[in-house]
């Protein structure tokens, strides 16, 4: 606004973010970035093997759990290494975008900010 350009910003919560990275791509993306060997089999071991269920209903003698299933996909929230693999799963994003647009990510939520002299300018292409 300073000088004086129009400001046009996208901003995305995505929903469920966490549990929908599909494992494959994961490990994919983590290959092409040079990560191999026991640190990737570090990696997929995190990402494999784990199994959830949720509590349904709690009473004072006992809970009452839905029924053990499989994870085929997502990362942990509550992890050091869910947001990491988070931002590796989507960091391509801004290849995608205006080359004239910055974006910003926060944890599930991102923001594509784009500046120009006039209104037109904003227009995503």
């Amino acid at each position: 606004m300073n000088n004086r350009l129009s400001v046009g910003g996208t901003f995305c919560d995505l929903e469920k973010a966490f549990e929908c990275v599909n494992h494959g791509i994961l490990v994919d993306k983590l290959q092409f970035y040079g990560i191999r060997g026991k640190f990737l089999a570090l990696i997929q071991s995190y990402l494999r093997g784990r199994n959830q269920n949720v509590l349904i209903d709690k009473f004072k003698v006992y809970d009452v759990f839905s029924r053990w299933k499989r994870v085929t996909c997502g990362v942990l929230h509550g992890s050091i290494m869910g947001p990491m693999l988070f931002f590796i799963y989507i960091n391509d994003f801004p290849m995608i975008t205006d080359s004239d647009s910055k974006v910003v990510f926060f944890a599930d939520n991102t923001i594509t900010i784009k500046t120009s002299p006039n209104q037109e300018g904003l227009k995503l292409h």
